[in-house]
């Protein structure tokens, strides 16, 4: 005959047991919590940058530019830099998350920013960094030039002659930005690429500088007047040194408010129906930055004027200068 035994588990064993059967199943269930981010792309999921969209910038700017990778999320942040230091010079107002490959930083480079080729980094919401190397460019603006004209102080015999004032011993100069005058060569795709110089000589208030119009028949006037030479130099056309062409000048003392004029605009070469019979003028560039603009000799030497119909003999000299050398 068989005798149940019965056994009795003490119960400081037991206790022991249950601890370690407990510690063992709550070390499981942490560890599968921590894995589970990691395994759908957490930490994990590497950042990279792979492009710049525009990958250049001039200074002075304000641009939005695309960057492209993978990795990003809301709230992840530009930032422009050269050896692992950020580049204040080039400020990201915002960035703009658009998805997971794409990003739009909105940038404001300095006009002191330095012209160099710089790494492109972003730092998502969690602090991952994924940098692209040499990925956007900052060049310096290429602006159009300032120009002087300069009129001989011994004018006798021009049509259109100077003031006299702000010599340089040979010439009358109207130099920009003083006393009123401002004067510009549209040379660039910063501007309008028209090639055309101007000046004018209305912008000052205690201070504006005049042009003196001789006519052919014993009349003058001294008048503010704003000056076009039609295609003097561009990116798209450069006149070779040492090479004369002819050009077109408009003289428009008329188009300024208060400054009546004998012709309102005197026109030098034709342009269709534009100034019929008038003679171009000739241009001559004597250096990189220099061009001399004279009439041809007479009779070819007429200007239009618009007001009445007329051609008048009107000699012209002047000499042009740009503020920086021109290709």
């Amino acid at each position: 005959m068989l005798i149940a035994r019965r056994f009795i588990v003490p119960s400081v064993l037991l206790t022991t047991l249950v601890t370690v059967f407990t510690a063992c199943t709550e070390s499981a269930i942490t560890d599968q919590a921590r894995n589970g981010p990691e395994l759908a792309g957490g930490s994990l999921t590497q950042v990279t940058v792979t492009g710049a969209t525009p990958s250049t910038a001039p200074t002075d700017t304000t641009v939005n530019i695309g960057i492209t990778g993978s990795g990003f999320d809301r709230g992840s942040v530009v930032i422009f830099q050269v050896n692992g230091i950020p580049e204040p010079k080039l400020k990201v107002n915002s960035t703009k998350y658009s998805s997971s490959t794409s990003l739009v930083a909105n940038v404001t480079i300095a006009a002191d920013a330095p012209p160099t080729t710089y790494d492109v980094a972003v730092t998502t919401s969690k602090g991952k960094k994924g940098i692209g190397t040499e990925l956007f460019a900052v060049s310096t603006r290429i602006t159009d030039p300032t120009a002087s004209w300069l009129i001989p102080l011994t004018d006798a015999g021009l049509g259109v002659a100077s003031d006299g004032k702000n010599s340089n011993g040979t010439h009358s100069v109207y130099a920009n930005g003083i006393c009123g005058v401002s004067g510009q060569i549209f040379a660039t795709s910063a501007g309008s690429n028209t090639g055309d110089a101007t000046i004018q000589t209305a912008k000052g208030k205690n201070c504006s500088r005049r042009f003196l119009l001789r006519y052919p028949d014993g009349g003058s006037e001294s008048v503010l007047s704003f000056n076009n030479l039609n295609v003097l130099q561009s990116t798209s056309y450069s006149i070779p040194i040492g090479s004369t062409v002819k050009r077109r000048l408009i003289v428009a003392p008329g188009s300024l408010s208060n400054n009546p004029s004998r012709c309102g605009r005197l026109l030098f070469g034709p342009n269709g129906t534009v100034g019929p019979g008038s003679d171009s003028l000739l241009v001559t560039r004597l250096d990189s930055q220099t061009w001399q603009l004279q009439s041809q000799a007479a009779p070819d030497n007429r200007a239009y004027c618009e007001n009445n119909g007329q051609l008048y003999a009107m000699p012209v000299n002047v000499t042009i200068v740009s503020s920086v050398p021109l290709p």
